[in-house]
């Protein structure tokens, strides 16, 4: 995401890696959605892309058990987090 704020020219090597590692996500994400059988399968990977680009932005912030808690079931995120800031 930063990538390609930082680097607005669709020409520039790093905004087409960034597009190519967002195309790769892709690529791994819509068989994912196509398993689950639900309608529009494709169409529900592109918000599944944002969410995974939404944790990598968030990664080092919270670190790896952050990540970690955060993939959890709401009522367990909840009692985790409280250990996790004590």
């Amino acid at each position: 995401m930063k990538p390609l704020l930082k680097f607005p020219n669709p020409s520039h090597p790093v905004h087409r890696a960034a597009l190519d590692l967002d195309r790769s996500i892709l690529n791994l994400l819509e068989p994912l959605a196509a398993a689950t059988e639900i309608p529009e399968s494709k169409a529900a990977a592109r918000p599944l892309l944002l969410l995974a680009k939404g944790c990598f932005v968030m990664s080092p912030t919270i670190g790896l058990a952050g990540s970690r808690i955060t993939g959890q079931s709401p009522t367990k995120f909840r009692r985790n987090s409280l250990k996790l800031a004590t």
